[in-house]
């Protein structure tokens, strides 16, 4: 009875060991994502007023990428 016992833990921590490293890969895999979707949009979204602001003063181009790493979603 004791070895069934000790073979069923460590099938279930062998287990639990295989699904924490799939779902880690799996949040990485979804950040990662998100966070160049992200970006893209950004970039689609601010290129007319960035080129505008790299033209015009320097004040200005800083103003709009200080605005641009605001966090402003969630």
């Amino acid at each position: 009875m004791a070895q069934f016992v000790l073979v069923l833990i460590l099938g279930l921590a062998l287990l639990t060991w295989a699904a924490s490293g799939v779902v880690q890969t799996t949040a990485r895999e979804w950040f990662e994502r998100d966070v160049s979707s992200r970006s893209r949009l950004v970039l689609i979204g601010g290129r007319h007023s960035l080129a505008n602001a790299w033209n015009s003063d320097g004040n200005e181009l800083q103003n709009q990428l200080i605005e641009i790493s605001r966090d402003r979603g969630a």
